[in-house]
């Protein structure tokens, strides 16, 4: 197996394991609501041992969710990581991919992994409107230089 196969298996294990991992998150906040509910019936009909019982079960359900979204978001990092990695492997490939093959592939895997093109959790359209915003902040702060600069040649 070729540096590009592994490559390509590799992206596609973290985009299921992202997704996995995006479940298991919906999962926990559906079973956090369910608790949340019986949790209100029991102080509704003052049982103490359930509003005892419920609210127990939300501190260890609430205790999990920070180490659950963290794993879960700390992902997008090492899923751009591996795309770099692939598009390098296919550079290197003696097919030589070209960019845009590289990018279909890409969203081949991640379609796979069960990722559609504007899901507000597919890790390259959130990086890519990022790196949209952090253009549009560096191409306003050079404006503000520039308009500062003709401020000073006014004076």
């Amino acid at each position: 197996m070729g540096q590009l196969e592994i490559e390509k298996q590799y992206m596609l294990d973290l985009l299921k394991e992202k997704n996995r991992r995006e479940k298991q998150l919906k999962d926990l906040k559906n079973e956090l609501q369910v608790w949340k509910d019986r949790l209100e019936l029991a102080e509704q009909h003052q049982r103490q041992d359930l509003v005892s019982a419920a609210r127990e079960k939300l501190s260890e359900l609430e205790t999990r969710l920070p180490g659950l979204e963290n794993s879960f978001f700390a992902m997008d990092r090492e899923i751009e990581d591996a795309k770099n990695r692939l598009k390098d492997a296919q550079i290197d490939d003696e097919r030589g991919l070209s960019r845009e093959g590289t990018d279909a592939l890409v969203a081949g895997l991640q379609a796979a992994a069960g990722f559609s093109p504007g899901d507000p959790n597919n890790p390259d359209d959130r990086m890519e409107a990022e790196s949209r915003k952090m253009d549009a902040e560096l191409k306003d702060a050079e404006l503000d230089n520039e308009l500062e600069e003709l401020r000073k040649k006014l004076k």
